[in-house]
């Protein structure tokens, strides 16, 4: 049976927050205030995480007794989800510039695309979907040029406060697509998720630097993760009714502790 349950992801745009540093105010080398605001994804990746969560509780556990249930969802808090809204490979890269540096000027025009992308975004269109699909082309080109300011910004100032040599600049050609992809991955179908992590880079120029077609594979790699070595297939009908048990199983042969103990322990209702 399909299952339509409406997530959070699913429902609304959400973006990681610009956090201002209060303690933080210096002057660039021509006379500019720049303000450091970190680019805060940690309430925007548990939602995700919640989301999915949510998932399984709705469409895949919904037959299962008191004590299967207990015990799959003791078994998705105690694993790690990092990997499920960004790549490992590029933890640091996420890291080193998880703060940002710009003018008010550019926290104003990032602020106005962030407006303008979440109202095209929930604007009612009554077309058919290829209509819909191209109007929605002015939300994605607003949120495209939302982390191009921050990346701008940083290009401009970042230097100043951030120590990095020419042997990373790499990481600064990578960054943008980085951000798209952690923005995207559960906010759109698997299949749009990469085309619009490399928004405005053409298929030609992915394939003709190394730069871009391995980072292209990376994130095509991570786009299939899963917390489970064999993944539920994702808001499509049906599962096989042993997964469950068998994903259950394969948990208490590596892992078992108190909590787990204590859910065996007790007795089924």
């Amino acid at each position: 049976m399909y299952c339509n349950v409406k997530t959070v992801s699913n429902i609304n745009m959400r973006f990681p927050n610009l956090v201002k540093d209060e303690d933080f105010e210096n002057k660039s080398k021509n006379g500019t205030k720049i303000f450091r605001y970190e680019l805060d994804w940690s309430e925007f990746d548990k939602d995700n995480v919640k989301s999915r969560e949510y998932w399984y509780d709705q469409c895949v556990l919904d037959t299962y007794d008191n004590k299967t249930k207990k015990l799959f969802k003791k078994i998705m808090d105690e694993s790690d989800w990092s990997d499920f809204n960004r790549p490992g490979k590029y933890k640091d890269v996420y890291e080193k510039f998880q703060y940002v540096y710009m003018s008010h000027s550019y926290y104003k025009e990032c602020k106005h695309f962030k407006k303008l992308a979440l109202s095209e975004w929930n604007r009612n269109r009554s077309f058919d979907t290829s209509v819909r699909e191209t109007c929605l082309g002015v939300s994605q080109s607003c949120i495209d040029l939302y982390f191009f300011l921050i990346l701008d910004a940083l290009n401009i100032w970042g230097k100043d406060f951030i120590d990095y040599d020419e042997d990373e600049e790499e990481e600064h050609i990578v960054l943008g697509i980085l951000w798209r992809f952690r923005f995207w991955k559960h906010q759109t179908g698997s299949g749009l998720v990469i085309s619009n992590s490399f928004y405005n880079i053409g298929d030609e120029e992915i394939e003709d630097f190394d730069i871009y077609k391995n980072l292209k594979k990376d994130l095509e790699d991570n786009n299939k993760w899963s917390i489970f070595k064999d993944e539920v297939p994702p808001y499509r009908g049906g599962h096989n009714e042993d997964w469950v048990p068998k994903v259950i199983q394969r948990h208490l042969k590596k892992h078992r502790n108190t909590s787990i103990n204590e859910i065996l322990n007790e007795n089924t209702k």
